[in-house]
């Protein structure tokens, strides 16, 4: 009796540990699987092994499984690139840090303009297609900053025709019907998507 307890208690110390499943299996049974690191638990049913967590030995981290998927930390920098494809647990801070970097909530004006979603009261040179409903594209270097108020003279607004434009594509978040033709035309909320 008493080596068949020290030998259960042993199983239950360290998780039933061993490069093959444990022989006897009950529901919500620990296991840490050493042939692949992964600590796994028995589901409800007793019919399969859940992926719970790698213990990386080597760096001695633990990294979990989400929907059947391990996960592992990312830095700041590989989240502002937005380009890895391996599943990853991140932090708010680098989530928010992630966002600032790729979009300046304060882009409001034409310094601004070279990030992704700085906004720009704006109108199109003659030489685009018009009209430009909400949702439509515009190459920056097509658009013109823009007044939108009333000219006393009756014209709709004033725009800058020695501005550069800017670079980058712009979405309108308006309605444009004319392009900026004399002092007329009417400008309308652009913002930088690209």
């Amino acid at each position: 009796f008493r080596s068949d307890l020290n030998d259960a208690l042993g199983a239950i110390a360290t998780n039933n540990s061993g490069a093959t499943e444990p022989f006897t299996t009950y529901a919500n049974q620990w296991w840490y699987d050493t042939s692949n690191d992964i600590l796994k638990i028995r589901s409800e049913s007793d019919d399969a092994w859940i992926n719970v967590g790698y213990l990386d030995q080597s760096n001695n981290e633990f990294k979990p499984y989400v929907g059947g998927t391990q996960v592992d930390t990312q830095s700041t920098a590989t989240w502002e690139a937005g380009t890895s494809t391996t599943e990853g647990i991140v932090s708010p801070a680098k989530v928010k840090a992630a966002v600032d970097a790729l979009v300046d909530g304060n882009a409001l004006t034409h310094d601004d303009e070279t990030k992704v979603g700085a906004l720009a009261w704006c109108g199109p040179v003659s030489t685009v297609s018009v009209p430009i409903n909400y949702g439509g594209l515009v190459s920056g270097s097509d658009l013109r900053t823009a007044s939108a108020g009333r000219q006393a003279s009756g014209g709709n607004g004033q725009f800058n025709y020695n501005d550069p434009g800017f670079s980058g594509t712009w979405k309108c978040l308006g309605y444009l019907q004319d392009t900026i033709v004399g002092d007329g035309g009417v400008g309308t909320l652009f913002v930088r998507i690209s």
